[in-house]
């Protein structure tokens, strides 16, 4: 009996169908103040950031 399934893919993306591609991750040093307004700036070009 074979056992037909598809492979399962860890690079699946999770995005919400009205949003747009990242295009790109950026790791911040986490400062209270500075961090926030740059992942907002980032975020209007849609840049991920993660602290």
């Amino acid at each position: 009996m074979e056992q037909t399934s598809t492979p399962k893919s860890g690079t699946e993306s999770k995005r919400v169908p009205g949003q747009a591609k990242s295009m790109g991750n950026v790791v911040l040093p986490y400062v209270q103040g500075t961090s926030e307004q740059l992942k907002r700036s980032f975020s209007k070009h849609n840049i991920r950031v993660s602290f």
